[in-house]
């Protein structure tokens, strides 16, 4: 029972934060805000977190982790109905990330650039990460260096998809992606 009520004061504070966050930004929200919203004392905010950022990066990495582990579960299914070479496997796994971040472009008030935050975060985003890293090499990529790879390229992507779609600058996702998808192929090929 206690730690029900732990668990549910915890939920509160993250969905609080997360909503006022990508509604009014991480530096507009103060702690105040936070345990308003979620109905807690400002006491207990301390209890389960260091301060603000440390919400923040839990927040981040939680929603990155979502992002990928979806993005790769997805390309799963795809692969699975219609077999495809690996690099159209990677353009696969980058467009369907970057049509989620432009139906979410609110996410990365939360995210900035660390999309890959979450990459190897749980048990289930290795193991998605793995399968993903697991083609890599069956298309001839060095197994040493597969993870690093895989990093690369979220890296990559988040960073461009924030000054993108987030900033359209210096050029928006539309004028960017032909020239993000060839130098994805020429990095994994």
């Amino acid at each position: 029972m206690a730690s029900e009520k732990k668990e549910a004061k915890s939920s509160s504070m993250l969905e609080a934060a997360h909503e006022l966050f990508t509604s009014k930004g991480v530096n507009e929200t103060s702690i105040d805000d936070i345990v308003k919203k979620a109905k807690v004392a400002k006491g207990t905010f301390y209890l389960y977190f260091k301060d603000k950022y440390d919400l923040v990066d839990r927040i981040a990495s939680k929603k990155s982790t979502a992002v990928i582990l979806e993005a790769l579960n997805e390309l799963d299914r795809a692969c699975q109905q219609n077999p495809m070479p690996f690099t159209d496997r990677i353009i696969f796994f980058v467009d369907y990330i970057i049509e989620y971040l432009q139906d979410n472009k609110q996410l990365f008030r939360i995210l900035y650039k660390n999309l890959s935050k979450g990459l190897f975060a749980t048990e289930e985003a290795k193991a998605a990460a793995s399968r993903f890293c697991d083609g890599y090499v069956a298309e001839g990529g060095d197994p040493a260096t597969a993870k690093q790879m895989l990093f690369l390229l979220v890296e990559m992507v988040g960073a461009t998809c924030y000054s993108a779609i987030a900033e359209e600058r210096p050029y928006t996702m539309d004028e960017i992606r032909p020239a993000l998808y060839t130098a994805l192929k020429q990095i994994v090929s």
